[in-house]
């Protein structure tokens, strides 16, 4: 996230001559956001999880480890509902880059940021994965459950109390988490259906407010 605002997102907000800068200052501020937002969340792992957790073997230092994880997922479940609007970001800034291809300045702009062209290194491919990485945390917790699941039977320990707060626990993360995917998708499909006919209403309000204020 920081490499994306330091490569790409801060030089586009000092060149207006690149994209729209209505455009690239709301993405500026989602990217903020949700970068702020994952520090938050990953110290708060950090913390909830022992740094010595390669040296545990005991099953039930594991089990203390997976309930705090799910914990942490589960507090900051309503927060990452902030990725949807990113998403919609993406979409406008997918459109605006199709729309400016045959921008020579873009063109020039975004060649010098990836001077080797690699698609990891491209505008697109950061633009990206903020969204891959909120749609995987159901898949991790999920691989989380299994591998729980799979353990506690294999050591007789499904009417365990403990192993069942833990699957409790990773089934309501995971139950949150396919919540917020699915938000995320609704409103994508929503900017989808309605978000150039909003971008262009806001664009002619602002335009005729601007024309009034300046007549006065």
């Amino acid at each position: 996230m920081q490499r994306l605002i330091e490569r790409y997102i801060e030089p586009l907000r000092d060149d207006s001559k690149l994209l729209p800068a209505d455009a690239i200052e709301s993405l500026y501020v989602s990217v903020k956001s949700i970068h702020q937002l994952q520090q938050t969340f990953l110290t708060r792992l950090d913390t909830n999880i022992p740094t010595e957790i390669l040296a545990y073997n005991a099953l039930h230092e594991f089990r203390h480890i997976l309930i705090s994880i799910s914990e942490t997922f589960l507090s900051y479940c309503q927060y990452f509902k902030l990725y949807s609007t990113f998403c919609a970001m993406h979409l406008r800034m997918n459109r605006l880059l199709d729309l400016h291809q045959n921008n020579q300045h873009l063109k020039e702009f975004l060649a010098a940021r990836n001077p080797r062209h690699q698609h990891s290194s491209s505008f697109q491919s950061y633009l990206i994965k903020p969204v891959q990485r909120i749609l995987k945390y159901p898949l991790l917790l999920q691989q989380m459950l299994t591998y729980s699941t799979e353990n506690n039977n294999e050591n007789n320990l499904s009417d365990d109390q403990s192993t069942a707060i833990e699957l409790v626990k990773l089934n309501q993360a995971i139950s949150m988490m396919n919540n917020i995917a699915e938000y995320m998708n609704r409103m994508q499909q929503l900017y989808e259906d309605y978000g150039q006919s909003f971008e262009h209403i806001t664009k002619v309000y602002s335009e005729e407010h601007n024309k009034v204020n300046h007549f006065f």
